[in-house]
């Protein structure tokens, strides 16, 4: 177990996918995502280490960029659940 897991932080995998039309809109999000080390699993999918918080984060920045016909989705896996 990790010191930060000892200390109830949970260090998880976060993984988050998007379908957005304009592409300002996705070079921001990848941007964003760019800047919490998150790596590029495809085109629209990208994988980062995080807790809750930074999940939660996320998901509020990542919502105020998308228009009305955009999604986006964020998933937390445990370690056990995703390996690289």
């Amino acid at each position: 177990m990790s010191r930060l897991a000892q200390k109830g932080v949970w260090v998880v995998f976060i993984l988050v996918t998007y379908d957005i039309r304009d592409e300002k809109v996705r070079r921001r999000v990848r941007a964003l995502l760019r800047r919490y080390s998150f790596a590029m699993l495809a085109y629209s999918v990208y994988i980062g280490r995080g807790n809750q918080g930074i999940a939660e984060r996320l998901a509020a920045k990542i919502s105020k960029l998308l228009g009305p016909s955009d999604r986006a989705a964020l998933v937390l896996l445990q370690d056990f659940q995703y390996e690289l």
